[in-house]
């Protein structure tokens, strides 16, 4: 599964989306549905907790913040 961010849609400006904004997911209906379950479980950590903090990052070897995604998710009171 990839997400891209993007200011625009593919469809806009040819086959890629310039980096930006919007968050573009490219991935198989099972790696969907999973993704699914785990916010459903994040979800139900919610309710119960009162900060949260997630951090998403790519997971492969080359990973370079300076042109990778990352993204963070700080959830105060």
């Amino acid at each position: 599964m990839k997400l891209y961010l993007s200011q625009t849609h593919s469809d806009e400006d040819g086959p890629f989306a310039e980096e930006g904004k919007l968050g573009i997911i490219y991935s198989s209906r099972e790696n969907l549905m999973e993704l699914c379950n785990f916010f459903e479980k994040v979800k139900n950590e919610l309710l119960h907790l009162e900060h949260l903090h997630m951090h998403f990052r790519d997971s492969f070897e080359a990973w370079d913040p300076q042109t990778h995604i990352d993204i963070e998710v700080n959830i105060s009171g």
